[in-house]
């Protein structure tokens, strides 16, 4: 099938770069933003489109933009729809928290609506979209294809109803965007030892490395695990609230009472201490 994207970037083009040459005919995309259109197309190697082409040679239509402009792309494709003959079959947005009413204008014109959200960080254009979870949603059309595109990415399909999708990208956002976020703050307690905030950087990432390849050896996440919480170790933690400024130390609390609560094989006495300590503090 022909296939292209609205809203040039890492996104539209890993996903265009991992369709199967031999099932879809990749045609290329065109940007909500036509000023910076060109380059965009030319940074990922992607063909730039005209509405024409688009509406006029495609059979599936990515979206792409970032979420705030989902809408609008959606009413500006309608409308030119409208006014124009259209091969397109399918549109699938590719928003993690959006639901499909975002897509209403080109479900009333009878194209088949959905969505397609790849449970992934993407670092450039060519990020590998195989064997990585992807969210789906729609009515029994838009799935059975969004379940044939995700299996022809090589990626793992999973639905989520509508109700759940801020639930669903919640999980998404506490997983990689707060773990930059603690990244960050672990960086700038470590600046004092380096010579620069880059080096503070450097020195956590095998850290952080560490950690993820335990947690690809366990079945849940508790059970990766390690660090003084887990073996009770109510000194180290008290040295460590002794020292933090206080900025650090409401999250340090905060993190430390649910990591409390998934601790596996902690002791009722060293539990007790430990939130005693936490709520004192």
């Amino acid at each position: 099938m022909k296939v292209a994207v609205i809203g040039i970037g890492k996104v539209g083009s890993s996903i265009l770069k991992n369709l199967p040459k031999n099932k879809y005919d990749v045609l290329g995309g065109l940007d909500v933003d036509e000023t910076s259109a060109v380059l965009k197309a030319k940074s990922c190697g992607m063909k730039l489109l005209s509405r024409a082409d688009l509406a006029l040679k495609t059979e599936i239509v990515f979206l792409t933009v970032p979420d705030q402009q989902i809408a609008v792309a959606a009413k500006d494709l309608a409308r030119f729809i409208k006014t124009n003959t259209t091969s397109i079959k399918y549109v699938f947005h590719c928003s993690g928290a959006n639901q499909l009413d975002v897509l209403a204008p080109l479900s009333k014109l009878g194209i088949t609506c959905g969505s397609i959200h790849p449970l992934q960080a993407f670092v450039d254009g060519n990020t590998s979209l195989e064997g990585i979870y992807m969210a789906i949603a729609g009515g029994t059309n838009a799935l059975t294809k969004a379940q044939q595109i995700v299996q022809d990415l090589g990626g793992i399909s999973f639905k989520v109803p509508m109700e759940a999708r801020g639930t669903y990208h919640a999980a998404a956002c506490i997983c990689s965007n707060y773990t930059v976020t603690l990244t960050a703050l672990a960086e700038q307690l470590m600046v004092p030892f380096m010579e620069t905030r880059t080096d503070a950087l450097k020195a956590l990432i095998p850290l952080l490395k560490g950690t993820v390849a335990n947690l690809e050896g366990v079945l849940e996440a508790k059970e990766a695990l390690t660090g003084p919480i887990v073996r009770g170790d109510c000194l180290t933690i008290q040295k460590h609230l002794d020292k933090l400024p206080k900025e650090a130390r409401g999250i340090y609390i905060a993190l430390g009472k649910e990591t409390l609560e998934i601790a596996p094989n902690i002791s009722k006495n060293n539990k007790n201490n430990l939130e005693k300590m936490f709520q004192n503090t």
